[in-house]
């Protein structure tokens, strides 16, 4: 190994924002959840694999996202905007949208049979809508009630909606459009706010309120039949087992705590009741979110920015930080200056030098030369930034708005050309048809270009010679890629940290790689994911 000095950039003020909501598709085997900014992530989590980010699709801080909802691999939000979107899961844009009748929506929910969704509003409406292969479609609306639909869920025979809002919890008919059976919190003055609700087979209705109360409900009466003091203070979020035997709820207390159903008493005697089970203290703050597979793995989220995977048995959770998206940060390594991204400018810094050459491992050399910022760029009022890049020497800057491509202090690399008036495309690469570009990167002198694209596959382009291959596929998805600036071998990490070296000259794989596959450290393969490879 070579020797490196290392800069510790602590002046990158990255926030991390707090996740809303969160929905898991069993067929894909992906998690959507979305931030306090309004941006919307798209997790990939492949059974044989760890978790990673797959998508960002990028938000707006007055446009939040307060649900989401997957329908056969299609993506659907709506939040205080007062929309129903559905996200372009190829571009990362937004496919089509439909006014929701009273305002901004709280809620979203999806029928059994997949063909309606539901959304609950600010005005006391409950919108039904007809999932078409283009869009959405408006169907109808039912009658009007008092106070906001925090949420809302189907029973899975598609007939019954339960909806939840301050001191009531309502059961609708679609059959009849009104609510059959409406029940208060009783017992109490102060005011009760039901912030998640959910229906068993049986038609038993499970809620959560702000007392920190768990309930379950008899449909046809209204009544309780069990009400469980799972947590301190508000049960902000519920999710029901695939078996039905297990609800799992968590809310400002951070603790997820799992209700089981139970039989109590003598044989003849016998009851089922709802008791408190197992409890995973994950989280710092309050749990806004939670997600469950069908072989009970449970995805949350919050307050405190993480995304938590955790399951039983054997006892396991794993914790994915809030980290800048890639695109966030480029190295111009001859130059030694980093561009960092915001949302709505860039920001080019000198780093900072040391007179003191070496030392011992791990120790802080003294800084001669403090860091500089050398340039600010910032886009007009209504733009977000979404991806930047720096040259090697620093001396041409671009950056993506909306699809767009701007470039600074530029100077001619091998595909893109610049007269002095305008700036012309020289040649155009062409991936398979219906196949979109994830990430890429090149080398320094821009000869070789790799891209990964949505089917995660790996094609690296010769621009020298005109020429491209396809890489060998593998069965774990691609995080990162790389092109080495000297041998041009192109590097590509997989989601269960397997790392493959490629000689893109004779074809075939590098000593090195299969030198590594048969000497991988086992510890390699409990870490996150690797999402950037540099040189």
């Amino acid at each position: 190994m070579g020797e490196y000095t290392i800069h510790n950039v602590r002046f990158y003020d990255f926030e991390p924002k707090a996740i809303q909501c969160m929905t898991y598709e069993d067929e894909t085997n992906r998690l959507a959840l979305s931030r306090a900014d309004g941006t919307v992530e798209i997790w990939n989590c492949n059974c044989q694999s760890r978790p990673f980010l797959e998508l960002v699709i990028y938000g707006d801080d007055g446009c939040s996202v307060e649900a989401l909802v997957w329908c056969r691999g299609r993506l659907f939000s709506a939040g205080l905007h007062g929309f129903a979107l559905e996200y372009d899961l190829t571009t990362g844009g937004i496919k089509s949208r439909i006014a929701v009748t009273g305002g901004p929506t709280w809620c979203l929910a999806l029928s059994a049979d997949r063909q309606k969704l539901a959304a609950g509003t600010e005005g006391g409406y409950v919108c039904i809508f007809n999932v078409m292969d283009d869009g959405i479609l408006y169907n109808k609306t039912l009658e009007k009630q008092e106070g906001r639909i925090l949420n809302i869920c189907w029973h899975r025979n598609g007939d019954y909606i339960v909806t939840g809002s301050v001191n009531c919890i309502r059961l609708w008919s679609l059959k009849e459009g009104r609510v059959m059976r409406c029940s208060f919190g009783q017992g109490s003055s102060q005011e009760i706010i039901v912030w998640c609700v959910g229906i068993l087979d049986d038609m038993t209705i499970v809620s959560g309120d702000s007392r920190g109360k768990t309930c379950f409900w008899n449909a046809e009466l209204g009544t309780i039949t069990d009400a469980v003091e799972t947590h301190k203070a508000d049960v902000l979020c519920l999710t029901v087992c695939a078996d039905q035997k297990s609800v799992y709820v968590a809310g400002v207390d951070p603790v997820i705590v799992q209700i089981s159903r139970v039989q109590t008493g003598a044989k003849k005697g016998r009851k089922e009741c709802w008791v408190k089970s197992i409890q995973r203290s994950i989280h710092t703050h309050d749990i806004r979110a939670l997600a469950l597979t069908n072989d009970n793995k449970v995805y949350s989220g919050g307050v405190d920015t993480v995304l938590a995977l955790s399951y039983y048995p054997p006892k396991t959770v794993f914790r994915f930080p809030s980290l800048p998206y890639p695109g966030s940060i480029s190295v111009a390594g001859e130059a030694e200056c980093i561009l960092l991204r915001y949302k709505e400018h860039l920001e080019l810094w000198q780093l900072g030098k040391s007179s003191q050459a070496d030392g011992p491992t791990g120790l802080f050399l003294p800084i001669s030369q403090d860091r500089i910022k050398l340039l600010e760029i910032h886009c007009h009022e209504d733009e977000l930034i979404d991806w930047c890049a720096v040259s090697p020497q620093a001396v041409w800057i671009a950056y993506i708005v909306k699809g767009k491509l701007r470039i600074f202090q530029f100077y001619p690399p091998k595909i893109i050309t610049m007269s002095d008036l305008e700036v012309t495309l020289e040649s155009e690469l062409t991936l398979k048809p219906g196949r979109s570009v994830i990430q890429m990167n090149s080398n320094p002198d821009g000869s070789v270009l790799v891209v990964l694209d949505s089917q995660h596959m790996v094609t690296a382009f010769n621009l020298d010679q005109g020429s491209s291959t396809t890489l060998p596929s593998y069965s774990s998805p691609v995080t990162a890629i790389g092109v080495h600036p000297v041998t041009r071998d192109i590097v590509v990490v997989y989601a269960d940290m397997m790392i493959k070296e490629y000689d893109l000259a004779m074809q075939k794989y590098t000593p090195f790689c299969r030198s590594f596959l048969s000497t991988c450290s086992s510890d390699l393969t409990k870490r996150n994911s690797i999402t950037q490879c540099e040189f």
